[in-house]
């Protein structure tokens, strides 16, 4: 159930190259992702 325009991947190549902690909101549960050292949490 993708109703935005980017995919799921894309989202994630944009956390990877972002070393900063990045939070992002997802339809499907409004969740944030966290990159901390190398690490990603899903926090919802």
């Amino acid at each position: 159930m993708s109703s935005e325009g980017i995919s799921t991947r894309e989202l994630r190549n944009l956390w990877l190259q972002d070393s900063e902690i990045l939070c992002s909101c997802i339809v499907t549960g409004v969740n944030c992702i966290k990159r901390r050292h190398r690490r990603l949490e899903i926090i919802p």
